[in-house]
């Protein structure tokens, strides 16, 4: 269910590692806003027409590869989490939802197709999506997802449509998370907005807003819950709730207007006392708006103070509350995650409380019982009531959209490509082959063409690790630094957690790049195994108090040199970052080298020594330039900022192309590139919505970029059909020829494709248009550098044609790039070596 940060990987070695969350229990904010009081609010949204100081290319085009939807065990197709769901208010066959961080998404025909709506918006991260009740093709956007978890996002305000989402216009900027959308019956040009911080109301169809002024609420509390009499909707109802803020504590509570929030009153009669409200949730009974049902989720003096989610009913109005007894505690120890509250349109005795399951009472909340009981996912967020039966409704939670009719829930995840992944990575040795972690649905397995996804592991995944010398060997997570390992592919797991602690949300995990039982990380110190995760031992000390590693990283050019970052958390607390250069026996702190920044990823070179990177969220106000990316030539004791013209934007990941060098960043909106070492930056979303970009992984054999994204599922562009590609429209005379033989047998082997075979002798041969300068390079499959007689080769040399002979007896079976690079161009081919 949950969190963003977590470890960088080593593409090469199919490492799939970062934040994530979890099924069945969902890990909190932390105490956390996206971008804290004391930061630059201004970098948080970047529009595209702002984005052009990054210069736009016309780059190779995107293309989805799904999940669309995924596999997920006994409920079937999943997608990602819904936020909210609108039903047409003249055709029943159209609905909207507001998927968490994949925008708006239609169906036409009753959830049998979906059509996505706002890939070109500057923020998916939806909270509430509403339909004009006098013009059904009037559709309202709130952005800004504010269910607290760590992947809840901030939006860009309010956006709305006039033509059935066609084209949008943005209404509102105020608002940073959205929870609610109310358009009066009776007037529908006035319109309520709420969320953080407060709520808005317009007159006018949203030309204009005002903010509303809740009793003493300061601008710290989020307004979670927004209702009105809808025979009378001057009459609104507020509950105000602070996950966050301790300092907006004071201000929570249930508030009542009968003068459409010109004046409120405190709600207080027979609601707890003495404590502060973290998430609630009110339902005003459409047939008898005297009936409300509120839940709240805290400490429940009746359950030994711990906290649980209740259920208090009133039936006059909101003056006098009543706690059920007999309600279940729905939201279980995360109600102020998932917890939504409706009553039927029809019978105000009919009410659900959705939490983890779905909970239904027909008597007004005397008796309960679980309606989905485990047969659809957990986590409910969303309920909306089918126009003119309310014996029908659709549920949005963690795995998408079902309808419920006749007594049975129907999956509606047909294509919806709105998985929110944390981890993405390729096969080694197949390229149509995926693997992911996904925030609640599990860690998930692709084999292209196919836009179907199947779970190979249950719950949030995390890190993904392929061995690269046995491909059936994979290694997962669940949260927790819950480490998972298979040696059959993923039909049988086993714990392999011996000698650990307790990890971060989504515990970073990788591997060494040239010994594969070796894999290290982090919690509170960094850890390490010798036999595939048998064992594991420490070595480092606690690197700061209280406090777990985020991010991990090991140089492929020299495994003995390992960081260690540890986040600043979006801002709630300073980031730190660690390196060591002798496997674990020492470790420096570099954090005070760093910027004041708010670390997310750490990243060492796959081919230079003591080079690293970084990359951070959000603009420090103590920083008068953008640094969201930093690099350093000497393990991390000084930075420089490549951030350049790069737009100011929250950048998540970050990934160095071995075959061309090229510095490819996910960030906030999408993915941009530098073709000259960081000094500028090009966005590189040609085809690609304006999605988070949580991870980065490259197949070096076919020179294809995947992505995964937090709420728009998986993409991948491949860059070049060879990378000689990359510089079409550059003079291009340099020609590199195949390598003979092809492949080639080592260990006195000869093969009997080619009579030219001389052993573990190949030669290459490439022309040269002029006398110019030129290097020739050999990398493996993953993409770092070796070195073998007769290569690298670096030197001047004549116009015309060369022959260079190179000696590969001491590589190990598997895949090759031989690469020629010159000024203005870059020219690679593979070749295989057997035994």
């Amino acid at each position: 269910m949950t969190k963003d940060f977590a470890s960088v990987i080593f593409i090469a070695i199919a490492v799939l590692s970062l934040g994530s969350q979890f099924s069945g229990a969902q890990q909190p904010a932390a105490l956390l806003v996206d971008t804290p009081p004391n930061i630059d609010e201004s970098a948080v949204v970047q529009f595209p027409s702002l984005q052009k100081s990054a210069t736009s290319i016309a780059a190779q085009a995107w293309r989805s590869v799904g999940p669309a939807p995924a596999s997920y065990y006994d409920y079937g197709s999943v997608s990602g989490r819904i936020s909210s769901i609108a039903v047409d208010t003249v055709d029943a066959r159209i609905l909207y939802i507001a998927a968490a961080t994949g925008g708006v998404w239609k169906t036409s025909d009753g959830g049998s197709t979906w059509t996505p709506l706002t890939d070109a918006l500057p923020r998916l991260s939806s909270g509430v999506v509403a339909i004009d009740p006098s013009d059904h093709n009037t559709i309202y956007y709130g952005t800004g997802e504010a269910h607290y978890s760590i992947d809840s996002y901030p939006g860009a305000g309010v956006f709305k449509s006039t033509d059935g989402g066609v084209s949008w216009m943005q209404v509102n900027d105020s608002l940073r998370y959205t929870s609610r959308i109310l358009i009066d019956p009776v007037s529908p040009s006035t319109i309520y907005i709420a969320g953080y911080p407060g709520i808005y109301k317009s007159t006018d169809a949203g030309q204009t807003w005002v903010r509303l002024t809740i009793a003493t609420v300061n601008r710290l509390a989020t307004v979670q819950s927004l209702a009105f009499d809808p025979t009378a909707p001057a009459t609104l109802y507020a509950c105000v709730g602070s996950l966050w803020n301790a300092g907006a504590r004071s201000d929570t509570g249930i508030f009542k207007s009968t003068d459409a929030g010109v004046n409120w009153q405190k709600l207080a009669g027979g609601l707890p006392t003495g404590e502060y409200i973290t998430r609630g949730e009110i339902a005003v009974a459409p047939s008898n708006p005297q009936i409300l049902y509120l839940g709240l989720w805290g400490k429940n003096p009746r359950s030994g103070g711990n906290d649980t989610t209740r259920i208090f009913k009133s039936t006059d109005g909101g003056q006098s509350w009543t706690p059920l007894p007999g309600a279940p505690n729905y939201g279980g120890g995360q109600g102020w995650y998932n917890n939504v509250i409706a009553v039927s349109p029809a019978d105000p005795g009919i009410v659900y409380a959705g939490g983890i399951d779905l909970w239904r009472s027909t008597d007004g909340g005397t008796n309960w019982d679980n309606l989905t009981n485990g047969t659809v996912h957990v986590d409910q967020h969303a309920i909306a009531f089918a126009r003119g039966n309310p014996d029908i409704f659709y549920l949005g939670n963690d795995g998408g959209i079902w309808k419920y009719a006749n007594g049975r829930f129907q999956n509606l995840n047909t294509n919806l490509a709105i998985t929110q992944f944390y981890t993405v990575g390729i096969d080694p040795q197949r390229p149509e082959l995926s693997y992911g972690g996904t925030q609640d649905n599990g860690t998930l397995k692709n084999v292209q063409p196919s836009l179907t996804w199947n779970a190979i592991y249950s719950g949030d995944g995390g890190v993904v690790i392929v061995d690269p010398s046995d491909t059936n060997v994979i290694y997962a997570e669940y949260v927790y630094g819950d480490i998972v390992k298979t040696t059959d592919g993923g039909k049988h797991w086993i714990h392999v957690t011996t000698g650990l602690e307790k990890g971060y949300w989504i515990t970073p995990l990788v591997m060494d790049p040239k010994s594969h039982q070796v894999l290290y990380t982090g919690m509170s110190k960094v850890f390490k195994t010798t036999n595939g995760g048998g064992s594991w031992t420490p070595i480092s000390p606690q690197l700061v108090s209280g406090r777990l590693i985020t991010t991990l990283s090991i140089s492929p050019v020299n495994p003995q040199v390992i960081y260690a970052g540890l986040s600043g958390y979006r801002g709630s607390y300073p980031s730190y970052l660690f390196v060591t250069t002798d496997g674990g026996e020492h470790w420096i702190d570099v954090s005070n080298n760093l910027p004041d920044r708010y670390l997310v990823r750490v990243l060492a070179d796959p081919k230079i020594p003591g080079r690293v990177y970084a990359t951070n969220i959000v603009s420090s106000s103590s920083v008068s330039a953008p640094v969201h990316i930093m690099r350093s030539e000497d393990h991390g004791l000084t930075w420089k900022n490549i951030t350049s013209n790069f737009p100011d934007i929250p950048t998540k990941c970050i990934l160095i192309d071995s075959l061309t060098n090229f510095i490819y960043a996910g960030t906030y909106q999408g993915v941009y590139r530098s073709t000259d070492d960081g000094a500028s930056w090009q966005a590189f979303n040609d085809q690609l919505p304006n999605a988070i970009v949580d991870d980065m992984a490259m197949n070096y054999t076919t020179h294809t970029l995947r992505i995964g994204t937090h709420g728009r599922s998986a993409f991948e562009c491949t860059l070049t059909s060879s990378a000689s590609d990359e510089h079409k429209g550059l003079p291009d005379q340099v020609a590199l020829l195949q390598s003979y033989p092809n492949p080639v047998s080592v260990g006195g082997i000869y093969s009997a494709r080619d009579s030219r075979n001389t052993g573990s002798i190949i030669t290459i041969q490439f022309t040269l248009p002029s006398d110019i300068s030129a290097s020739l390079r050999i990398f493996d499959i993953l993409g770092r550098e070796v070195s073998v007689p007769g290569a690298p080769l670096n030197g001047t040399f004549k116009r015309g044609s060369h022959s260079v002979p190179v000696d590969v007896s001491s590589l190990s079976p598997g895949v090759y790039f031989y690469q020629l690079r010159t000024n203005d161009s870059v020219v690679s081919r593979k070749f295989v070596v057997l035994r």
